[in-house]
């Protein structure tokens, strides 16, 4: 008989190491499941933080290539204000010969005649009596 005692107890010991055994693994597949959500929540604010420092630095690199753009227009425009200030808000007079132009095309003189006073080609001429006379009008 204690071969039976024996034996029930080999067979309860069994079942109750099947037992334990059986719960340690639906515990461990808690834990793993519970490992895997945490591990994805990690992934995705991992995969959040990277676009948000990508987006930072092409917002970074748009300021500095803002910013050599407006340098460089800083230096355009301390280089164009002595000229500026040279002309002032008058334009240059234009030079004599060409301030009797206009008279003389007024007076009905032939390209040819103004080329010759002026001592320009007769193309010149040419254009400055057709200016004129568009300017006048005709």
């Amino acid at each position: 008989m204690e071969n039976g005692y024996l034996v029930v107890g080999s067979i309860i010991g069994c079942c109750f190491l099947l037992g334990l055994l059986t719960a340690l693994l639906s515990y461990q597949k808690l834990v793993n499941r519970r490992l895997r959500s945490e591990l994805q929540a990690l992934k995705d604010r991992l995969r959040d933080r990277d676009e948000r420092l990508s987006s930072l630095l092409r917002e970074q690199e748009e300021k500095e290539e803002f910013t050599r753009s407006l340098a460089g227009a800083s230096v355009t425009t301390r280089l164009q204000r002595p000229r500026l200030q040279i002309q002032g808000n008058n334009p240059p007079d234009p030079p004599v010969k060409y301030r009797y132009l206009a008279n003389m095309v007024k007076n009905g003189m032939s390209a040819e005649d103004v080329a010759g006073i002026l001592d320009i080609s007769p193309a010149e001429a040419d254009q400055l009596v057709t200016l004129a006379q568009m300017s006048r009008g005709k």
